[in-house]
């Protein structure tokens, strides 16, 4: 790529790229088969409609069958939505209509990832990062039937992107981005119960940018605070708007729901280093070495020595908040090993991870491109 393209021509390319992207995940839906996850999500998004366009007197979904396999501990938003447009439009297909609705989060995903590489790198940056988590297989393969962690993927890596922007203006606020924050979080936590991790970085992000910029001393605090308590409230009422079981308890709930889905009832069968084991006996090293075989060498090599490099690559692009995009990346996989946390399937419940990895490894290649570069020159 010619690095010394204009900025009208390299957001020419982005756009073009993003646009291909989705032309071409457009076509491969329907290529896509039924899931297991798809047949119990799409019971329980009718289940979440039937509560919500009847105003809980239909029960079904907190009461039958659905509570006890923990499906109603889950936010009703993807599943929800897509039932009441099934219910509109009467697809002859519902289930390859709801893969369409997955593919419409996954496009999201390359999106904001884009755009947030682009907002810390310039357009050059967001190309890159839509070309390389494009090459990540498990993730562009799952954007069309995984109804669980591509939407929560999509919606966690927004909310990361609303965080930083808010943060950056955090001494000129304003509404727009407090309202997109509280909208980015809502929309994380409607699908998944982990999107409280979201409410948790926010408060220590947040209390780390107030002793940076010593806001403390500020008459601007007071402006902050009441910013930051109107996007926790909007991203907490607004994911339970979706969520049934939410809505019969708002507080009580969701709680016991985190209680619960922090180490997940369930034991099933599954095929690791060629045996067959039980969930509740997989070693400690599962994440780690599904990592190391299941994520290009590329992504490994430069997330790693992105977050080493983090305070280098941090001066090189004048942007301070770098690492808290590696610590939404690097966290959650520490927290997992370290909390012992059900795992199946390989990476799928660590795919959210995937965007920020990406972000840190495009600046680490930009870094490292730009200092051979200038050594050069």
């Amino acid at each position: 790529m010619n690095l010394n393209l204009s900025d009208d021509i390299l957001k020419k390319i982005f756009w073009m790229l993003l646009g291909a992207i989705f032309i071409l995940m457009v076509l491969y839906t329907p290529q896509y088969g039924i899931t297991g996850d798809d047949v119990s999500q799409h019971n329980y998004g009718k289940a979440v409609w039937a509560y919500l366009s009847t105003f809980g007197a239909d029960k079904t979904v907190v009461t039958g069958k659905l509570l006890e396999n923990t499906q109603t501990l889950y936010g009703g938003f993807f599943d929800g939505a897509a039932s009441m447009m099934i219910s509109v439009l009467h697809p002859k297909d519902e289930f390859l209509f709801r893969h369409y609705w997955v593919m419409v989060f996954g496009f999201l995903a390359f999106l904001a990832t884009g755009l947030f590489a682009r907002e810390l790198g310039g357009w050059r940056a967001g190309i890159i990062s839509v070309i390389l988590l494009f090459f990540i297989p498990r993730f562009f393969g799952e954007s069309f039937n995984n109804p669980k962690d591509i939407p929560f993927a999509a919606g966690y890596i927004l909310a990361v992107y609303a965080m930083y922007r808010w943060l950056k203006n955090i001494e000129n606020l304003n509404w727009k981005h407090t309202l997109f924050m509280g909208f980015a979080i809502a929309l994380c936590l409607s699908i998944r119960i982990g999107g409280l991790l979201l409410v948790a970085y926010l408060g220590l992000f947040y209390a780390v940018v107030v002793w940076q910029k010593k806001m403390f001393k500020d008459g601007k605090l007071s402006t902050s605070i009441k910013h930051l308590v109107v996007a926790g409230l909007c991203g907490y009422f607004g994911a339970i708007l979706w969520w049934p079981y939410a809505l019969e308890a708002p507080l009580s709930h969701p709680l016991e729901a985190l209680k619960i889905m922090s180490s997940y009832p369930i034991n099933i069968k599954m095929i690791f280093e060629g045996h067959r084991i039980d969930t509740s006996q997989l070693p400690g090293y599962y994440l780690p070495k599904w990592l190391s075989i299941g994520h290009p060498l590329y992504l490994l090599l430069g997330f790693i020595a992105g977050t080493l490099l983090i305070i280098n690559i941090s001066k090189k692009f004048n942007n301070k908040y770098l690492w808290m995009i590696a610590f939404t990346a690097l966290f959650p996989l520490i927290y997992i090993v370290y909390n012992k946390s059900t795992l199946y399937d390989g990476l799928r419940h660590t795919l959210f991870t995937v965007p920020p990895m990406i972000i840190i490894c495009t600046m680490f290649f930009i870094y490292v491109f730009d200092v051979i570069r200038n050594n050069a020159v």
